[in-house]
């Protein structure tokens, strides 16, 4: 079965005396250091590669050893756990379709952990294509010399404010997802692949309707009942392949697929 690239954290070109401290120094963990990592639960590790760039890690300390994991790269963890969840989701499909019952039934009751499962699969999908999304389109801003032209009203005027790449990291996704990627890259999705544009949107307000669950919806009552409703009729491999497409159309290469057996 694919599964997705889980590709480390960018890593940083520095100067060979920084990589010569790193070949100097011992590999074996110090008393001192394990007293370290205990006080903090983790701490920040820095490995070379091959190339003489330096790699992020995260260290934590059990039974009085310390482990280091290599940093991942947040969107390709956060579509790595989308798509977990999305096979999750098309297997319980499978099981639901072969229930024991006389196939001929048109209708069948399901078991509550089945359909609970079902529910939550979907549910945690949804909320990680989302979080990909986001990681994504935040970690295209640019770090340094950047700033975002925002209209706002004040005093009843319409002035122009220069946002730098935190405060754009702040404004909600729809403002980021339709203005400040059109600004940073150029390109228009709008106009130029609408079907993404749209599919994009019915994602977020699917989100956006899961995260702020309301009572009240357009002053008429609403319930948890319509949203499990477009839940259960959201086509989710649509919308992966849509959130695929999206940001290897802005960034190419950036979602991969292998069928290694990753350990």
């Amino acid at each position: 079965m694919d599964k997705v690239l889980i590709k480390p954290d960018k890593a940083i070109k520095v100067s060979q005396d920084v990589l010569n401290v790193l070949d100097n120094a011992t590999g074996t963990p110090t008393s001192e250091m394990i007293d370290l990592v205990k006080d903090k639960d983790f701490n920040l590790a820095y490995l070379r590669d091959e190339f003489g760039h330096l790699i992020s890690g995260l260290s934590f300390s059990l039974d009085n050893r310390i482990f280091i994991g290599i940093t991942p790269s947040p969107i390709d963890i956060y579509f790595g756990i989308a798509y977990t969840f999305l096979v999750k989701n098309n297997r319980i499909l499978e099981e639901i379709k072969k229930q024991k019952e006389d196939p001929n039934l048109q209708c069948v009751l399901l078991a509550d952990n089945k359909f609970n499962s079902f529910l939550q699969y979907r549910i945690s999908c949804i909320i990680m294509l989302h979080s990909t999304l986001e990681a994504f389109i935040n970690s295209i801003v640019p770090d340094t010399s950047y700033s975002y032209p925002k209209v706002v009203k004040e005093h009843g005027q319409k002035i122009t404010k220069h946002l730098s790449k935190e405060e754009v990291e702040r404004l909600n996704f729809s403002e980021k997802f339709k203005d400040v990627v059109k600004h940073i890259t150029q390109l228009d999705f709008a106009t130029t692949n609408q079907n993404l544009y749209i599919s994009i949107n019915k994602l977020n307000n699917l989100r956006c309707d899961l995260i702020h669950l309301k009572t009240m919806k357009d002053g008429k009552k609403e319930n948890h009942i319509q949203v499990y409703v477009q839940i259960i009729k959201a086509d989710l491999d649509k919308y992966t392949a849509d959130v695929k497409a999206y940001i290897n159309t802005i960034r190419p290469g950036t979602i991969q697929f292998t069928n290694k057996e990753l350990s």
